[in-house]
């Protein structure tokens, strides 16, 4: 994945298909966070669309994983 597709959707939009995930999956900004290895900030930098610019592709990567869905559930248009 590039930061091309990435830029297909705003990223308010894909830190809502986050949060939306996230959800479904029954966890909380900290078990995300312990799942990616992220920061729990980053976890809702990203889900509140504060990003300076859509996530990295490896970071996307990494909450895909942690929520058993592929990558383009937070990119496809």
């Amino acid at each position: 994945m590039t930061n091309e597709t990435t830029a297909l959707l705003d990223v308010e939009e894909i830190g809502a298909r986050v949060k939306n995930q996230r959800y479904m999956a029954g966890m909380t900004q900290a078990d995300l966070a312990e799942a990616t290895g992220l920061t729990i900030e980053g976890i809702s930098r990203i889900e509140n669309g504060r990003n300076q610019g859509p996530p990295r592709p490896s970071t996307l990567g990494k909450i895909a994983k942690a929520l058993d869905v592929p990558v383009t559930t937070f990119t496809q248009v």
